[in-house]
């Protein structure tokens, strides 16, 4: 790893292999610690724990070569997902930016236990359905949620 011990090899853009050093999380699993304008990803196996740029999930330049997606930590850029609205997923980063995984008996002509939604807030509203917030509040976003069929 040519990033050295303070930091996480991470690709930015896997269509052309590129990859950038990316800080590891700091502190512990219960208070990770990031630089300012950073979030503390923990992958699913808490594994590896590394510092993503935070991200403004309305703004679709966010992430130069990822999407915005929700943690548990706030909001940081992830590998791109490749599903789009409607389409089945598992974990919010399978669908592509500006949508989430959301519970498949709320995302009109779902056929799965989840499917990619749109990501919604007071100010950005769903194309159908209604906003429901993220519970527990993604923190700094707590206005954020997802479209729901009601």
């Amino acid at each position: 790893d040519p990033c050295g011990p303070t930091s996480w090899c991470a690709f930015s853009d896997l269509a052309r292999l590129e990859a950038v050093c990316t800080p590891l999380c700091t502190g512990t699993l219960q208070d990770p610690i990031c630089p300012a304008g950073r979030v503390c990803i923990i992958d699913d196996e808490s594994i590896v724990a590394e510092c993503q740029i935070a991200c403004d999930p309305f703004d679709a330049n966010a992430c130069a070569q990822g999407t915005c997606q929700p943690t548990a930590r706030g909001f940081g850029c992830l590998q791109p997902g490749v599903q789009q609205a409607g389409a089945q997923c598992y974990e919010d980063d399978s669908c592509v930016g500006g949508l989430v995984c959301g519970p498949g008996d709320e995302v009109a002509g779902c056929c799965a236990a989840g499917c990619c939604t749109p990501l919604c807030s007071p100010e950005h509203s769903c194309p159908l359905g209604a906003c429901v917030a993220f519970d527990p509040p993604v923190p700094g976003a707590e206005g954020v949620g997802r479209c729901a069929m009601q």
